[in-house]
């Protein structure tokens, strides 16, 4: 899994685009509110393509240092 992919979180039945994948595997969607899902609750739905996962990345580069989603522009 990485950023970009789209996964169905399950309790909610909903699908997501992951933003973000914490070291324990969970992750952190994009769109608002900011939203956590755990790792056992989730499936990989579609990979992103390469174009799309770069896109996330640079959109992610450009939220607020304080957005959980944040990623630092040293960082790919």
């Amino acid at each position: 899994m990485k950023i970009g992919d789209t996964i169905f979180h399950r309790p909610t039945e909903e699908y997501w685009v992951v933003a973000k994948i914490l070291e324990n595997g969970d992750i952190i969607a994009t769109g608002w509110p900011c939203t956590y899902g755990k790792a056992e609750n989730i499936e990989l739905n579609e990979v992103a393509n390469d174009h799309d996962h770069k896109a996330m990345i640079a959109r992610l580069k450009e939220l607020p240092a304080s957005d959980p989603r944040h990623i630092p522009k040293e960082n790919s």
